[in-house]
């Protein structure tokens, strides 16, 4: 049986001969961690990955690093549209 995932993430990792993935629907958290054991570390830092819808068909997608944005992109479900800028909104296009 599949399931339809909005983000997926790809692992590449020495624990795996080869690559993995898996699929999420609105949001992802991966806290890292550095040290000798699990009561012997540190966090190293929080990668989120986010889903929002901003309106209508239009979402935004974001990968954060410790709470800074690092990459943003809008996607439109119902065009099927990717854009890097963010979007109009139907009100702002109706108004011209």
């Amino acid at each position: 049986m599949s399931r339809s995932y909005n983000i997926w993430n790809e692992i590449n990792s020495c624990a795996y001969s080869s690559a993995k993935s898996y699929g999420i629907k609105d949001h992802s958290e991966i806290i890292s961690f550095y040290g000798s054991s699990s009561t012997h570390s540190k966090k190293l830092g929080v990668i989120r990955y986010t889903r929002r819808n901003l309106f209508g068909n239009w979402y935004s997608y974001c990968i954060l690093l410790d709470d800074k944005i690092i990459r943003q992109r809008y996607f439109n479900t119902k065009t099927k549209e990717h854009r890097k800028r963010i979007p109009r909104s139907v009100d702002e296009i109706s108004n011209q």
